[in-house]
């Protein structure tokens, strides 16, 4: 089986790292993989290696200036090229042209909403492939990511309608029935919700739930340095806001801490470093640091967010978008960690960081979520995401939604 994994929106390793293990066991199932990245620069560190072949996948350039953060999924699939109808149809037919190239028997969609579009419309098989974010729920209008601002209904409904009639456009330019809201771009595809019911971004639905995968990024081992009080682990990217703030007072504290920081410059890395803070631009082998680790800091990814979970630390987020916001708020909602809000000056986040450290209903909050999930294993999801393949090859895997019993269900 030629299998076509396409990457379109989302930034960084996070979607590669993940598409990597799946891409490996199918590999030594005898099928044949390619790529269609967002970043071919990223892809050249975790594709090659491995030989694979990868294309760029078709981008929107030219994005739409918009006037206020988007409020929902709808509206960042308009600022993501669903705004326009003529733009939307150039990228579905490349994506057409790409599926001619390519050959493909089947798709993994790796939060791909236009491959998504371009693969119904070419009755390709398909599956979906992430996190509760990326396979948004099945609503009408999406619900409202920004609570706390009041969006109108109204404003929400508008932003369906527009992107509905773009997406119906391309339908009818392809000769194929329209849509009768924006969520049935996922419809017809297999899900393979990689999350746990706990760290939805929506919050528990009616699904299954197969776990999260995390990939080994870097094969470096490091030791904690030396130091006294808590062990911490943190995971930042310089602009991360509050990142200077944060890491200052990380300096300042004799805890022994790790900070994974990805380009940061060389000689910022010689002037924050000292015995207790180690700073790594690349990556390293974060498993065996877990098990001593009392506090993870991040901005919220969800590989991150949830690796953290399962081995029970507890949590310190900044998130720097929605996504990231979501994903930290499911974790202080379960009380396993702390959501860092806009206000990030050195006081405040002086303060949440001792409270992350010496709050004990975090921890004890978190080692309730590892117990939990004691027996998991991210092999089992890496199986089960390959198997679906092979199961829709057989014709045994209907692409259908079957009535489904109340409940979130964890699939191993």
């Amino acid at each position: 089986m030629n299998i076509l994994f396409a990457w379109e929106l989302g930034a960084n390793f996070g979607h590669l790292a993940r598409q990597t293990p799946v891409a490996q066991l199918l590999r030594q199932r005898g099928h044949e993989l390619q790529f269609a990245v967002r970043d071919t620069g990223i892809a050249a560190k975790l594709l090659d290696p491995h030989g694979y072949r990868y294309l760029q996948a078709p981008l929107m350039i030219s994005k739409p200036r918009l006037r206020m953060p988007p409020a929902n999924y709808c509206e960042i699939l308009l600022a993501e090229g669903f705004h326009d109808a003529a733009a939307l149809a150039g990228r579905v037919q490349a994506w057409l042209h790409l599926f001619d190239l390519v050959q493909p028997d089947t798709l993994l969609i790796d939060h791909a909403p236009t491959a998504l579009l371009a693969a119904r419309l070419a009755g390709l098989p398909r599956v979906m492939f992430g996190n509760g974010f990326e396979i948004p729920i099945a609503q009408n209008p999406y619900p409202n990511f920004r609570a706390w601002e009041g969006v109108a209904d109204s404003r929400l409904i508008k932003s369906e309608q527009l992107a509905l009639a773009n997406i119906n456009s391309v339908c009818r330019k392809h000769h194929h029935a329209p849509l009768s809201a924006v969520h049935e771009i996922f419809s017809g595809a297999i899900p393979a919700l990689i999350t746990l019911p706990e760290l939805d971004h929506y919050g528990t639905r009616v699904a299954d739930y197969l776990g999260p995968i995390h990939a080994q990024l870097g094969d470096a081992q490091v030791a904690w340095p030396k130091g006294k009080g808590k062990h911490i682990l943190a995971y930042l990217r310089p602009d991360v806001p509050g990142f200077q703030a944060l890491v200052t007072l990380l300096k300042e504290q004799t805890h022994p801490t790790i900070l994974i920081a990805p380009n940061a410059p060389a000689a910022w890395v010689a002037q924050h470093a000292s015995p207790h803070l180690a700073i790594h631009t690349n990556p390293i082998q974060l498993e065996p640091l877990l098990k001593k680790c009392d506090l993870g800091i991040s901005y919220g990814g969800s590989g991150t967010l949830s690796q953290f979970a399962l081995a029970g630390v507890a949590q310190l987020i900044l998130p720097r978008n929605i996504e990231q916001y979501l994903g930290g708020k499911r974790i202080q909602e379960m009380g396993a960690g702390l959501l860092v809000g806009q206000e990030r000056d050195p006081a405040t986040l002086h303060q949440q960081l001792d409270q992350a450290l010496n709050d004990s209903t975090l921890s004890a909050a978190s080692q309730t979520f590892k117990t939990r999930y004691t027996n998991f294993k991210v092999e089992q999801v890496i199986e089960r995401v390959a198997s679906l393949f092979e199961q829709q090859l057989s014709g045994a895997l209907l692409i259908q939604e079957p009535d489904a019993p109340p409940g979130p269900r964890i699939v191993h």
